[in-house]
């Protein structure tokens, strides 16, 4: 996987979003599935290796982020992933099945605690989250409403102390769905799954 400025590196958190999506996915007979934020492409690319069945596209804000994505597409999935640029769930032409995000989850207090190693090797647009780390959360769950069928489902991995604010976020646009949070390895809130 290759990666630079333009990207995130990685994390092991990130695995646990993905099998989480897989096993949820592999319930359902040729799923529609959107990366949203897709950075290096990493997600999207377990994803499309995983589910051969799955229909799999890709989206980000950055060209830059876009360039990586698809070398790494090219090299690890030819050819299984349609990728747009643009801002969340607003350049997909149809609703998809399944909504995948890792989005920029760091707060304003988190960034000034933040490593320099991480601050000067990877983006800030991928890393700030706003004041309290959800501002993008919060713009993919509204658009979320007006884009997705009944029966979809949203997987995002969040910031270690967003749990119970996230999922406060996701039933007052979701109120009939099914609102999961899930800790990550060392047992902090990490994913937040909404099934509609």
């Amino acid at each position: 996987m290759r990666v630079n400025t333009a990207v995130l590196i990685p994390r092991p958190e990130t695995e646990e979003l993905v099998t989480q999506v897989v096993q949820y996915a592999q319930t359902l007979p040729a799923p529609h599935i959107v990366d949203v934020g897709t950075g290096s492409g990493c997600i999207a690319i377990a994803l499309a290796r995983q589910l051969p069945q799955a229909r799999i596209e890709a989206v980000d804000i950055s060209d830059d982020a876009l360039a990586i994505a698809r070398a790494n597409m090219f090299k690890l999935a030819p050819g299984r992933i349609r990728f747009y640029e643009g801002d969340l769930l607003q350049p997909l032409p149809t609703p998809p099945d399944i909504v995948v995000a890792n989005l920029p989850y760091i707060s304003e207090s988190e960034w000034t605690l933040l490593d320099d190693g991480v601050k000067l090797h990877e983006p800030s647009l991928a890393l700030k989250g706003g004041v309290d780390g959800l501002d993008l959360v919060k713009r993919l769950l509204q658009q979320a409403m007006n884009k997705l069928r009944l029966n979809s489902a949203i997987f995002l991995e969040i910031g270690w102390q967003q749990g119970e604010a996230a999922t406060q976020l996701a039933r007052a646009r979701f109120p009939k769905a099914a609102i999961q949070l899930l800790p990550d390895l060392a047992g902090r809130d990490r994913i937040l799954i909404v099934k509609t």
